[in-house]
């Protein structure tokens, strides 16, 4: 998986929902989405692959549809090697079950997804449980109020 980087990134719309009083990131920063993907069935949630700055500052600017900036309180920061090594360390079944990708989109080609089998709810818990463990900082937002 040499085609990705060593951290990527998670928005953080606001920190009361996602974050904890110490500034840790909540599990419900990693709720996948409700619906299944039409092409695999599998479900997925939305990432940014920290390739270089300009990825940070793609997502850091990224506005909601109703205008202003989407992720007020900032990006979560998350380690790869940080998830493989839970991946490969946890439950054998995750090596199967837990993937991530590259899906770029026209307004950000460093767009990506964590991808997850449909295995029940305690399986996907186990899953936003390990990503937290990714967690390794919070780049804070410039311009929340934008």
């Amino acid at each position: 998986m040499s085609d990705f980087p060593a951290e990527f990134l998670r928005g953080v719309s606001n920190e009361n929902d996602f974050l904890d009083s110490e500034g840790l990131p909540k599990q419900s920063l990693f709720q996948f989405s409700k619906v299944p993907r039409a092409k695999d069935g599998n479900y997925d949630l939305s990432i940014t692959w920290r390739d270089n700055e300009e990825a940070v500052s793609i997502i850091m600017n990224q506005q909601k549809e109703k205008g202003g900036i989407q992720f007020k309180a900032g990006l979560a920061v998350l380690s790869r090697e940080k998830l493989d090594s839970m991946i490969v360390i946890g439950d054998p079944m995750c090596r199967e079950d837990l993937s991530y990708e590259r899906d770029k989109k026209p307004e950000n080609k460093y767009h990506g997804n964590i991808v997850h089998k449909p295995e029940g709810k305690e399986r996907q818990a186990i899953f936003r449980a390990i990503l937290a463990m990714s967690f390794v900082g919070i780049i804070k937002q410039t311009n929340p109020s934008e």
